[in-house]
């Protein structure tokens, strides 16, 4: 039968059956594997796909197997980040290219969670393209490495913020160092971990770190302290090494603790050099200081405890024998009723302060009055440790002291009884006054009862800006003698007042002041005035012969060469005698003004010099027809002056002169001239800043002491023949240009005459409209106005003009001229220039005439004419409006050229 045919057991079938029986059995077992085994099995097909996988899947991600198995591939449980990675790894392993992995790292999600990490193991099933994964669950294993990562981190922090340097080393090189080893060093971790531990220690404790370490597997030395020193640079830093032996990275070494020392020493050397300093301060101050213990025993003392108390060293150290109890012995008995209060130091701390002692026996050479200051120091436990003592010595102040107060005495008795007025004032800008003596009261009340309470300083000068010269004055010298001002008293009567003050300095806080004397020299300042005027009246009567006699001879000069002139036929005879009389003339004006300056004070012309051409000039000029030599030091570049050239060459000549008489026959004159700068430290009386030094040296036989004192007074001389008046004149001129003269002699080596003149200052603009000077201008038939009181003047003035090619003008005074002048400048036809004499006796002026001219025609063009060469307006004429001046005499060339100027502006 078929059936039974088929059912027939063979060979075959029976294989069969023990196969599939096997396979049975190995999948039987295969899942009881998956389900009992903690590890995470899933095994792929060669899509992917999840045939099989252990019952931790189904635990681990939530999903029943029955979900998973055949239904999803492993990709659901990867990360997206993962995917692309692993299907190249995947790839790599199924074609057997590249180097895939067989153990790598992938993040799986859970359900409710993030995702863990996983590690995953990988190989194929022989013979087949299926793939077994074992997953092993890493979250608790990085949880330990975290807590493990935070230990180590906060190990880290501790030793990395450590102070110390932290090295951790073994012999040949450095394992560990820390940022603080760093900073020590100045090296960064990457460069110290290049050096060996020697490198860093000092050499001669290189044998010591040696010593540290056995060779041959011994066993480390024990834990070890020593100073040392941690190169840095080219320097070794003082340091201390504590070392300890451990094992690091399962290995032998050594921990250093290493401590900067360099603060610990800096603070040694610092109260090292502290204690230095107080010893000196104590050794050394001249106060005396004594230490004593709670008992009172001596301790210490300096030397000027010594010298108050008289004791040699060694007489100290006998009193240096302990004190078994505090006890106040006769030694003491000195502190009178002070003893209880120091007794009281010695037991309860504190201090005192014993401003005054009398010592009643003072040893010889040691001190009479003392002061004591008592200052206890007090232990841990609050109780007395040491007193302190400090002892001085007031012998020597007291008894100046008492010296000062009988000074004082004296001083308010003198100043009580002196003829001037003694004060002292504050120094701001009213001043207010200090203290006064009684003369002060009675210079300004009348009587010796008064108050200063409310009169301000200032109030009692009648002009108040002489108070601020004063002041100016004590700024620049401290100290003022003889200054003179009127000084009004409290009922507005006024007095000249002579004033000697000097600057005084604050002490302890307080403002500067200012004390001084006045003297009232009113009536002394009249008597002197009409002791001059007798003088000068006397020296005038005296002058008068030889300058009648000076004048006689230049007018006979004048009128025999005019007599002369009028007989001659010839021309050049002619004109030689109106040359004769003209240079007679020229001599006579400078005769004359020679008087005026010495008379009415000859207010200079000032225009600008240049110094070394005039000044030689001037000297070759006076050496005329005389056998000395001169010779020329000047410095390059020197200043120009403003100055009067005719009155500074007449000092000059005078000062050449005076040389030129004191040499017999030939001789020679040394003339330099330089920059000089007067300041605070020089001993020239003269305002402070720039001039020049004129100094004229001669060789001649000097000048006697008693006779230099005088050379420069009115009419003294001690020439037979001489007049007195050339030094005194050349002084007042000098002075009147701000400067002044000074004379060095000695007998038989000769004079020298030092002139010192203000240099000139930067130039100033001129205040009125100047116009462009043109050289090639037509002066010629200009209309000149001319007005002077003198018709003889008019005449001659007229006559000069004309031969110049001028038509003229005449008037007699000022009022005429200004008609004159606005009629003609109405009709637009006005006077190209005005000539004015300066002084009409009984009519208007030059100056009062150029004031209204001005108003008319604020260009007009003015000459100021006068014989008066002291007169100011001659000195600044563009100050007063005028654009030129000239000075009687003059010659008609001078006027020449004036006009020329005037009319080319």
């Amino acid at each position: 039968m078929p059936a039974d045919k088929d059912t027939k057991s063979t060979p075959e079938t029976d294989y069969l059956k023990e196969l599939k029986e096997n396979l049975r059995r190995s999948r039987s077992t295969l899942r009881a594997i998956l389900q009992f085994t903690e590890n995470i099995i899933i095994v792929l097909d060669k899509n992917g796909m999840i045939i099989e996988a252990s019952n931790q899947v189904e635990k681990i991600f939530g999903i029943s197997l029955e979900d998973i198995i055949g239904k999803v591939s492993w990709e659901s449980f990867s990360i997206d980040e993962d995917v692309d990675r692993l299907k190249g790894y995947f790839s790599d392993r199924a074609r057997g290219t590249g180097n895939p992995p067989s153990t790598y790292t992938l993040r799986a999600k859970i359900a409710g969670e993030e995702s863990r990490f996983m590690r995953a193991n990988v190989g194929f099933i022989p013979g087949t393209e299926e793939r077994v994964v074992i997953l092993k669950d890493l979250s608790e294993v990085l949880q330990e490495q975290q807590k493990t990562a935070k230990s180590e981190e906060r190990y880290r922090t501790v030793v990395e913020n450590i102070e110390d340097g932290i090295v951790i080393c073994n012999e040949e090189r450095i394992l560990f160092a820390n940022k603080s080893f760093c900073m020590m060093t100045g090296l960064s971790r990457e460069d110290i971990y290049t050096f060996s531990p020697m490198y860093f220690l000092h050499e001669a404790d290189r044998d010591t770190f040696k010593s540290l370490f056995l060779k041959s597997g011994k066993k480390k030395t024990g834990k070890l302290v020593f100073e040392t020193g941690i190169k840095k640079g080219r320097k070794y830093l003082p340091a201390e090494l504590s070392t300890t032996p451990m094992v690091y990275r399962d290995a032998e070494a050594i921990l250093f603790s290493v401590r900067d020392m360099t603060q610990r020493y800096e603070a040694e050397k610092k109260f090292k050099e502290s204690h230095s300093i107080m010893k000196a301060i104590v050794d050394n101050s001249p106060v005396g200081i004594s230490v004593h213990d709670r008992n009172g025993t001596l301790l210490m003392a300096n030397d000027s405890w010594r010298a108050i108390w008289s004791k040699s060293l060694e007489n100290q150290k006998k009193m240096m024998i302990p004190r078994a109890r505090l006890r106040m012995d006769e030694g003491d008995s000195y502190l009178g009723e002070f003893q209880d209060d120091v007794e009281a130091i010695y037991k309860n701390g504190g201090e005192l302060f014993i401003p005054r002692i009398r010592l009643p026996n003072p040893a010889s050479g040691g001190a009479e009055y003392i002061s004591h200051h008592f200052y206890a120091l007090m232990d841990d436990k609050g109780e007395v440790d040491k007193v302190v003592i400090l002892t001085l010595d007031l012998t020597a102040s007291l008894k100046t002291r008492f010296e000062l107060e009988e000074t004082r005495e004296q001083y308010r008795e003198l100043s009580g009884n002196i003829p001037v007025a003694v004060y002292k004032t504050t120094l701001e800008s009213g001043g207010r006054i200090i203290s006064a003596n009684k003369e002060m009261y009675k210079m300004f009340f009348g009587e010796e009862n008064g108050d200063f309470s409310n009169v301000s300083v200032k109030d009692l000068y009648v002009d108040p800006e002489r108070r601020k010269e004063l002041k100016e004055k004590l700024s620049e010298n401290d100290a003022v003698r003889g200054f003179e001002a009127k000084l009004k008293r409290l009922d507005g009567s006024t007095f000249l007042a002579s004033i000697s003050a000097r600057k005084g300095p604050g002490i302890k806080g307080k403002k500067e002041y200012i004390e001084g004397i006045i003297r009232d020299i009113t009536d002394q300042r009249r008597v002197e005035e009409e002791l001059q005027r007798i003088e000068h009246l006397e020296s005038i009567g005296t002058l008068a012969g030889g300058i009648a006699h000076d004048f006689n001879n230049l007018l006979m000069v004048i009128q025999g060469n005019i007599s002369l002139a009028q007989t001659e036929s010839d021309p050049s005879e002619f004109s030689k005698h109106i040359d004769e009389a003209e240079t007679s003339i020229e001599e006579a004006t400078i005769l004359a003004r020679q008087l005026l300056t010495f008379a009415k004070g000859g207010v200079p012309i000032k225009k600008s010099v240049e110094i070394a051409s005039f000044v030689k000039e001037s000297v070759l000029f006076a050496l005329r027809g005389s056998d000395v030599e001169a010779v020329f030091e000047f410095e390059d570049n020197i200043e120009k002056i403003e100055a009067d050239r005719e009155q500074i060459a007449h000092v000059i000549r005078n000062m050449v002169l005076n040389s030129v008489q004191a040499m017999t026959g030939s001789g020679k004159i040394t003339v330099s001239c330089s920059d000089a700068r007067i300041d605070s430290n020089s001993d020239i009386h003269l305002r402070f800043g720039d001039y020049v030094r004129i100094s004229i040296k001669d060789t001649g036989k000097g000048i006697p002491p008693d006779d230099l004192k005088k050379i420069f007074n009115p009419y003294f001389t001690t020439k037979p023949d001489g007049s007195g008046l050339g030094l005194s004149t050349s002084y007042s001129i000098v002075s009147r240009h701000s400067g002044t003269i000074e004379v060095f002699s000695e007998e038989g080596r000769g004079t020298e005459f030092v002139i010192y003149l203000p240099a000139r200052e930067p130039e100033k603009k001129s205040s009125l409209p100047q116009k462009e000077f043109d050289a090639k201008a037509d002066t010629a038939s200009a209309h000149i106005l001319i007005m002077d009181d003198d018709p003889k003047i008019r005449r001659v003035l007229t006559g000069m003009l004309k031969v110049l090619g001028h038509r003229v003008t005449e008037s007699s005074d000022g009022a005429e001229a200004v008609e004159l002048y606005r009629e003609h400048f109405s009709s637009g036809e006005p006077f190209d220039a005005v000539i004015m004499d300066l002084t009409i006796p009984g009519g208007m002026g030059g100056e009062a005439a150029i004031k209204i001219l001005k108003e008319i025609d604020p260009d007009v063009r003015a000459i100021v004419s006068s014989g008066y060469a002291t007169n100011p307006v001659l000195s600044n004429y563009s100050d007063y409006g005028f654009r030129g001046e000239l000075v009687k005499p003059f010659r008609i060339s001078t006027l020449k050229k004036e006009m020329k100027a005037i009319l080319a502006q």
